[in-house]
């Protein structure tokens, strides 16, 4: 007893001395500069607030992983995921999936992004960013094989005026909840601009209007990457132990936070552009959601990585420098085939070593790790638009598609990166017409099942829908100077089809049953019943 007492004291010994040593070196030496005026880099107290920080973000990922599985059981027809994600059909994930209330705040977003990519180089991306005021930001291009590359007309400015305000619909294109964390209908009707041969960058001045119809449908083949729960501790812990501790960097992490989660899956479905038959597309993809508040010019660059491999993995890989909270953070996650989710750990991707200067390279390579496993990814860069984003331009996109080699396996995604923009938008500052003001609606314009374009009543969408009122908002902007012109017409009502169903019963039957093949995915009992 007496021997195992003196050595419980010199280790207990041995650990103070160590303590004393380290504080005492600690002190003694300086912190490191910051690099570059913007990156921080670990300092003399860094591994003490490592080890602080670490233990902090676990306990806390732990304590609400633990809330969620008892809210909520695990999602049937979805893989079990490995690391840190858990149930998601409480109904606080259901009404995370919905369109958000904007905070009160200047810089409150509500954002919804999709892609999809093919091995035959089809691609899509797509984001709808809601903002005060009825504005709104779209990111928007297709890269189609034979066709060319098509984007929406106004980039590289982003800025969509005058929506609804309410749901994730701008300039034609719009994203619909149809089942929480699972399924979104995703569809577009309306201008592009096309540029024939594709080059590495596109530029506003190359090509010509055409239309552009698609109905998409988004199912998830993954759970949701909560960031809040998701992330491993380690890219937590680091990030945030090379930065300076005081009160201000406490104050700025709080203001600073958003929800923010993303999920993979595909998107299918009918894809027509003007001049070129109607083509099925299946796309393997990803969707990100996030809302908060978001100030572009506080945001130095970031490199986000997405890509799909062929055996069924999908990674993303996120390096930002948000130089206030995180000027380094690095961080991801890899899906496996079989839906099994490892956190990434470590990326030796450097901000400050690639881009730093604005020059991006086409082709480079990087390594990380998740689940103890290194993966080493080679990109080659294929076409890059170039968009300008935030409520001043405040930042300039690279939405980089590419193909990916990770490991031996080829796969196809998108590298986005940004920067902090000082120069504005190199276009001229585009118009705005006034908005127009909500009708009133009365009892005495519920039960009409007809209205003329022209009367002001018709810009309801409770009483036509949203195509109707949208032609009536044109038709009141024509009448003050428009330079457009829309023909006279009426709307048929919603009321006019509530007394349709009323009268015929079955008509809803039908439609329910309509409505269950099309987001069924299968082509052929689609067809089938439209030619009933």
């Amino acid at each position: 007893m007496e021997e195992a007492a003196t050595i419980c004291v010199l280790v207990l010994q041995g650990i103070a001395t160590a303590a004393v040593l380290y504080v005492i070196k600690s002190i003694l030496t300086p912190d490191p500069p910051v690099h570059l005026g913007v990156y921080h880099r670990p300092g003399r107290w860094y591994g003490l607030k490592f080890a602080l920080m670490y233990l902090l973000v676990k306990l806390q990922q732990g304590s609400k992983k633990r809330k969620r599985e008892k809210d909520a059981p695990l999602v049937t027809g979805l893989p079990q995921s490995g690391y840190g994600v858990s149930s998601h059909d409480s109904q606080e994930d259901i009404e995370m999936d919905q369109p958000q209330e904007l905070q009160d705040h200047e810089h409150a977003l509500d954002s919804a992004y999709f892609n999809g990519f093919a091995p035959d180089g089809t691609a899509v991306v797509m984001r709808i960013c809601r903002r005060h005021g009825r504005r709104a930001e779209i990111w928007f291009i297709l890269h189609v094989p034979g066709v060319g590359v098509l984007q929406a007309p106004q980039h590289p400015d982003t800025a969509v005026f005058n929506t609804d305000g309410k749901t994730f619909s701008a300039a034609g294109l719009s994203f619909e909840p149809v089942e929480a964390m699972r399924t979104w209908k995703v569809q577009f009707n309306g201008m592009m601009r096309l540029t024939e041969s594709p080059r590495t960058d596109v530029t506003k001045e190359e090509g010509r209007l055409v239309h552009v119809k698609f109905s998409f449908m988004w199912s998830a083949y993954t759970l949701p990457f909560n960031f809040d729960t998701d992330i491993h501790p380690r890219s937590i812990a680091r990030a945030m132990a090379i930065e300076k501790w005081n009160q201000q960097f406490f104050q700025d992490l709080r203001s600073s936070h958003q929800t923010h989660y993303n999920q993979w899956g595909q998107l299918w479905g009918g894809l027509h552009i003007e001049g070129h038959e109607e083509q099925h597309v299946r796309l393997k993809g990803f969707r990100d959601h996030s809302f908060g508040v978001r100030d572009w010019g506080f945001m130095h660059r970031y490199i986000v990585h997405f890509a799909y491999l062929e055996d069924g993995s999908c990674l993303q890989i996120v390096t930002l420098c948000f130089p206030t909270t995180t000027s380094d953070l690095r961080t991801g996650y890899v899906f496996a085939p079989n839906g099994k989710m490892e956190a990434v750990s470590e990326v030796d991707l450097v901000l400050s070593s690639i881009g730093e200067d604005g020059t991006m390279p086409d082709s480079y390579s990087f390594n990380f790790v998740a689940g103890g496993k290194t993966y080493h990814v080679q990109v080659e860069i294929y076409c890059q638009p170039t968009w300008y984003n935030g409520l001043q331009w405040e930042s300039r996109v690279h939405e980089r598609l590419a193909n990916f080699t990770v490991n031996g396996l080829s796969g196809w995604g998108v590298c986005e990166f940004n920067y902090k923009n000082t120069t504005g938008c190199p276009l001229p500052p585009r118009e705005s017409r006034p908005q127009q003001p909500l009708p009133d609606v009365t009892s005495s314009h519920q039960n009409l099942l007809t209205l003329p374009l022209s009367t002001p009543v018709c810009r309801s969408t409770e009483l036509v829908g949203g195509k109707g009122s949208s032609l009536a908002t044109l038709t009141a902007l024509q009448s003050n100077g428009a330079m457009f012109k829309v023909p006279s017409g009426f709307c048929v009502t919603m009321a006019a089809m509530e007394l349709q169903l009323k009268l015929h019963p079955t008509l809803k039957s039908k439609l329910e049953e309509l409505k269950k093949v099309s987001c069924s995915g299968h082509v052929d009992a689609l067809q089938g019943m439209c030619q009933r």
